[in-house]
């Protein structure tokens, strides 16, 4: 046992020290390459002499924050700009033309109007007639610059990476949804907390992959911008909490408590960060830092502990090791490689969901073999009990009941006549 638990702390102090590493480069994010900025407080656009390309805006919180990106050339008689969709209240986006803007695009809060994409982007496309030589966006009440995610693709590119996103990640939420529905049928039925926290954990990766990529916004156009995202937030963060609650439940018979009940603890701790940076005028920037280690911090635990019970032989352990090997990493990629220009702009979410979706459907089918094979175990004894007993009541030589025979099957025959002359 004392083996067991310092190969424990061991494992522990090594996903630490792969935290911090983790984390270091992601608090410190840089600007996107090119991209030139002023922050002021008017509306008219600021002059190019005015503009800073290098270092991170400052103070945009309460003002106005320009930015300018330089159009390819090979992309400027039909370029298109994409954008992952974050926490801003007003943004406007002019395509710049031989030194002159052209027409204003704007979206606000709970209005994107036609700009809106399924995979959580708004996209805005140049005239076409001339060609572009960069893009401006005027943004009010940003709460966060490294959020931002901006793309120049040609317009027909762009709208067939939305139908490929669109397609994809329906079919990632359509997976999702049965294995919520199988875990928690499972836990109805057979009373174990596992299966819920699990069909609990696939429920909220759905409702947020809903939320995340802007499908609900046919039905509450009201939700777009700011309000998406906070609950988008919220929904990821409860889902982390999920899956150590599920986690913790499916080795509660290899390991100690203490690491186990940590593992909910911080659980618990992200998803309270989370809803603290989903307030409105909480400024997420404060958060970020709290969000990114104790979602590592969860998944270094979580890593040490399956692999803990793994070693101690445990089968549910394997299982999950197994099954948590794509999500885990998917997630330590997120914060190590920027992936937001790949799969069509989707980029981490998109590999998130399929990443969540392989883990329900493999861990469901693990379970679901499990379960088979205790049922066939139980049937099997069932049938033993049942030839025991009739062994127990016949005499071996003759095959004839026994005195415990006779009387058993006298008491199902005349039981009710007791006391009565039979």
């Amino acid at each position: 046992m004392k083996a067991g638990l310092g190969s424990l702390r061991r494992t522990l102090w090594v996903m630490a020290v792969a935290c911090a590493l983790i984390a270091g480069p992601r608090l410190a994010a840089q600007p996107p390459a090119g991209t030139c900025f002023a922050v002021t407080s008017s509306v008219a656009a600021p002059d190019r002499s005015d503009l800073q390309c290098a270092g991170a805006p400052a103070g945009y919180r309460g003002r106005v924050l320009w930015l300018r990106l330089p159009v390819p050339a090979s992309q400027s008689r039909d370029a298109s700009l994409a954008m992952h969709t974050t926490r801003f209240e007003r943004m406007s986006v002019m395509f710049e033309y031989a030194d002159t803007l052209g027409p204003r695009h704007t979206i606000g809060r709970g209005d994107f109007a036609d700009s809106w994409h399924i995979g959580g982007q708004v996209a805005f496309r140049a005239r076409g007639d001339q060609p572009a030589s960069a893009v401006w966006l005027r943004i009010a009440g940003l709460e966060d610059y490294n959020l931002l995610s901006l793309r120049i693709v040609s317009a027909q590119s762009a709208q067939r990476q939305f139908e490929l996103t669109a397609f994809a990640i329906g079919a990632a939420l359509a997976l999702l949804g049965i294995a919520a529905l199988f875990n928690i049928g499972l836990a109805a039925s057979m009373r174990r907390s596992f299966f819920l926290w699990h069909g609990g954990w696939a429920a909220t990766v759905m409702v947020w992959g809903l939320v995340w990529s802007q499908a609900g916004l046919a039905v509450f156009p009201a939700a777009a911008g700011t309000v998406s995202a906070r609950l988008a937030t919220v929904l990821a963060c409860l889902a982390i909490m999920f899956a150590t609650f599920a986690t913790a439940s499916a080795l509660r018979d290899a390991l100690p408590r203490w690491p186990l009940r940590l593992l909910g603890a911080l659980g618990v701790l992200v998803l309270a960060a989370g809803v603290a940076s989903g307030l409105p005028g909480v400024d997420i920037g404060q958060f970020a830092p709290v969000l990114m280690i104790g979602t590592l911090s969860s998944l270094a635990l979580a890593t040490a502990c399956i692999a803990a019970g793994w070693r101690k032989g445990h089968g549910a352990a394997r299982d999950l090791a197994i099954s948590w090997a794509i999500p885990m990493v998917t997630l330590a990629m997120t914060q190590i490689v920027d992936l937001d220009a790949i799969l069509w702009g989707g980029g981490d979410k998109v590999l998130m969901l399929y990443a969540s979706a392989l883990q329900v459907v493999c861990l469901t089918g693990f379970a679901t073999v499990r379960l088979r094979a205790l049922r066939m175990q139980r049937d099997r004894a069932v049938e033993i009990g049942k030839a025991l007993a009739e062994l127990a009541e016949r005499d071996p030589l003759t095959g004839l009941l026994n005195r415990r025979g006779f009387l058993g099957k006298y008491a199902e025959a005349f039981g009710g006549a007791a006391g009565r002359p039979v």
